[in-house]
């Protein structure tokens, strides 16, 4: 019975054997014959991440279905297309910023004794008690999230990481002589600040 309620339900899930364009074409359109759904007549939409096997413009996945389908509504997964732009402005910034993000948080990460002394620096520095997040390669929109924390945190980071050169605790601290020295900082990781309308995006979009 028709009725105008929108419904997210999983379908099926396909093993392959190989993943081109006609092979996915093959196993989408045979699914639908098996549970006896007229798909030409039924499908409407399909969206998909930016893969050239999938979006491809002269032979895809969705070049085949439009061939059966012309009037097919296409959308291009668009967290996909939000990391690509990300990924590519990335590329801009000097590699040692997204290289000391991953640092710090793998400083803090292996150790809950410098993760307990760094509260002491962020009460002192009055922020709020947040941990340092990493710039996963998997999980899209990531970098920003991880860079915004390093930049909420940066003053309390600053003293811990001085004070820890102060006491001689230089295994892992050279690491971070940037992060000690300001005037390093202020053309690249400062200009990061002015990024309001980014920040604004990323409170209400969780990385991916």
């Amino acid at each position: 019975m028709w009725n105008d309620n929108v419904s997210d339900d999983f379908f099926g899930l396909v093993q392959l054997a190989e993943a081109n364009a006609t092979a996915l074409y093959n196993h989408v359109v045979s699914l639908f014959d098996q549970n006896k759904i007229p798909y030409k007549q039924n499908l409407i939409g399909f969206a998909s991440d930016g893969a050239n096997v999938m979006m491809g413009e002269h032979h895809s996945l969705m070049t085949l279905l439009k061939n059966d389908v012309p009037s097919l509504f296409v959308m291009k997964y668009i967290c996909h297309s939000f990391h690509l732009g990300a990924s590519y402005t990335c590329d801009k910034l000097p590699r040692y910023v997204e290289d000391l993000t991953r640092d710090i948080y793998n400083y803090f990460a292996s150790s809950p004794k410098r993760t307990a002394q760094f509260e002491q620096f962020q009460n002192f520095c009055n922020v709020k008690i947040h941990k340092i997040l990493y710039p996963s390669q998997t999980r899209w929109l990531s970098v920003h999230s991880a860079i915004a924390r390093i930049l909420e945190q940066f003053r309390a980071l600053q003293l811990y990481f001085t004070d820890a050169v102060n006491n001689r605790d230089v295994l892992k601290i050279s690491y971070f002589k940037h992060l000690i020295s300001t005037q390093t900082l202020d053309s690249e990781w400062r200009l990061l600040r002015n990024t309001d309308e980014i920040l604004n995006f990323s409170e209400d979009t969780e990385p991916f």
